[in-house]
């Protein structure tokens, strides 16, 4: 059973980087032009594939011809997988297969979360969730988390097969976190100048002063003594309390 295709490459612009999204339905209106990218410094590609679960994109990323080598791949996690894989597991080996494909052909390669369903139960979603993560993780992938900005309870971001986003409210959230995915992983945060901390030079030490009270005896210093030889009479000098006396014997 053949499933409908969809290709649009955008006119190049030199100072935009060029960004291919892959994915499932969930990229049909914007593939359809009914929902825009936001404009900027990126120029965004799209093929979407409706229907198609991993097995299914990876055999369209192993046909595909591009005209110019992306900047970037955004891949969407099938959320097909759901119900196409019979367990958690073959799910992750089949998006696995699907990521080894593309990793292959593009340099530059990051994956988005797929959008939660209403008709899956929330415990299974997440069980998939995070073995697509895991999966990503061990291609040294970025793996952006997006389930937390559809609420379950905000009806109005679905369409009435609980499956699909609405296009008036859901898709405008859609895009704009495909949007800030490719920013983050194509413009690195700005690195911080490292400031020197300034150091005060030690302050100088202060000898603690000693206060003595009442009268010190003062040890007298010993003597000493002096020879002088002179003409027959002999001389001594003793020096006492550092004052020089001489007595003549």
């Amino acid at each position: 059973m053949g499933r409908s295709h969809k290709l649009v490459i955008p006119v190049q612009h030199p100072d935009k980087k060029f960004v291919l999204l892959i994915g499932d339905s969930h990229l049909r209106s914007v593939a359809d032009g009914i929902v825009s990218m936001p404009e900027g410094r990126f120029s965004f590609g799209v093929m979407s594939t409706p229907g198609a679960c991993a097995k299914q994109l990876r055999k369209e990323v192993m046909s595909v011809a591009l005209p110019q080598i992306p900047d970037a791949v955004c891949v969407l996690a099938p959320s097909n997988d759901l119900t196409a894989s019979r367990t958690v597991e073959e799910a992750g080996a089949a998006f696995g297969r699907l990521l080894a494909a593309v990793c292959n052909r593009w340099p530059k390669v990051f994956v988005a979360d797929f959008v939660p369903r209403l008709t899956v139960e929330g415990g299974y979603q997440k069980l998939v969730r995070d073995q697509f993560h895991r999966v990503a993780a061990s291609y040294g992938l970025k793996y952006c988390h997006m389930a937390d900005e559809f609420p379950l309870d905000r009806l109005e971001l679905w369409a009435y097969d609980g499956v699909h986003l609405s296009d008036d409210a859901g898709m405008p959230i859609l895009v704009q976190l495909l949007w800030r995915a490719t920013y983050e992983a194509l413009e690195p945060p700005a690195v911080k100048p490292l400031v020197l901390r300034r150091v005060s030079p030690p302050s100088p030490r202060i000898r603690p002063r000693i206060v003595v009270r009442g009268e010190v005896p003062v040890p007298r210093p010993p003597p000493s003594e002096w020879t002088v030889v002179g003409s027959g009479t002999k001389v001594r000098t003793w020096t006492c309390f550092y004052e020089k006396r001489q007595f003549v014997q």
